[in-house]
């Protein structure tokens, strides 16, 4: 079944309006789980004789290469059973490449959550979202988390999975997101920076660099609209976006900042950055991603359209 601009709506609908349910099975799930089973089977066979960064790079393009596969297979089992089970599968997948419905929610939940003067639960609905530690982050602090976080997974949870959706259909989004979720868990777990992450760092830069890019434009679009500040949002991230610590989250982040007027964190050391941010932001923030996404869809609509 060829993926429509039809079925790109119908999975952003379904993200709005569904969200991420806990008790629906999540192939992000999977592939963690399957890629920590992998890489203790690699570990075991003593695969990494081969050398470290090798064997990492023969574990990341596997799980990469198994996702994609495994995807493509379910839609052409659908097809075979019922046109209304691939359709249904095809469309389940690919709304779970999305996360506009529950990163909006985790947002308003952080701001929420700062009304009430309840840091602590702030910290606590943050953690969901974000990697690293956030019991020790100041209210400004969860304020500027919070705005970078969503800055960056509106590139990786909005920008990029309809761009893939609308270039290569389901399983080409889906491997995405294994590269998405492999580096995740090379951050989670501060093995980042090891060989054996050598080539998925590079992977994940990779497919990331154009959304990142897309995803600096439509911000300066939708800031532009928003809050006046168009040439602000352009400059910032033209200017700063590949120069922090992390370039993979670099221009999403730098085009937020440029956006609503947050200080220029710098990837480690948001503490020693502050400069006025106040719990308004999250909301500008929530505003940008939702008319980014907007505009990311009517983008795909014309790739779409134009393939047709």
């Amino acid at each position: 079944m060829t993926f429509t601009p039809w079925h790109i709506w119908a999975a952003f609908l379904l993200d709005l309006i569904v969200g991420d349910p806990h008790r629906v099975p999540q192939p992000i799930l999977i592939i963690e789980k399957s890629a920590r089973s992998l890489e203790r089977f690699f570990r075991e066979k003593r695969l990494d004789l081969f050398g470290e960064r090798v064997t990492g790079a023969l574990f990341s393009f596997c799980i990469v290469f198994i996702t994609f596969q495994v995807s493509s297979g379910f839609v052409l089992l659908g097809g075979r059973l019922h046109s209304k089970i691939q359709l249904a599968l095809l469309l389940y997948l690919a709304y779970t490449t999305l996360m506009t419905r529950s990163l909006g929610d985790t947002a308003y939940g952080v701001y929420n959550c700062l009304l009430r003067n309840d840091l602590p639960a702030a910290q606590i609905t943050l953690s969901s979202i974000i990697s690293s530690d956030t019991t020790l982050l100041s209210e400004e602090g969860v304020i500027l988390s919070t705005v970078y976080t969503v800055a960056r997974k509106s590139a990786q949870g909005i920008v990029a999975p309809l761009l893939y959706l609308s270039l290569g259909g389901v399983p080409v989004a889906m491997a995405y997101q294994a590269i998405v979720t492999l580096h995740a868990i090379s951050v989670r777990e501060g093995s980042d920076a090891s060989e054996w992450n050598w080539v998925l760092r590079r992977l994940s830069l990779f497919a990331n660099f154009i959304p990142d890019c897309i995803t600096g434009f439509l911000m300066a679009f939708s800031a532009a609209f928003l809050f006046g500040r168009g040439k602000e949002t352009l400059m910032m991230f033209l200017g700063r976006g590949r120069k922090w610590e992390d370039p993979v989250a670099s221009i999403p982040e730098a085009a937020a900042a440029g956006a609503i007027g947050t200080p220029l964190a710098l990837s480690g050391r948001i503490e020693n950055e502050i400069r006025n941010a106040q719990s308004h932001h999250i909301q500008d923030v929530i505003k940008l991603m939702g008319v980014t996404a907007c505009l990311m869809l009517v983008v795909c609509m014309m790739i779409q359209w134009r393939n047709i």
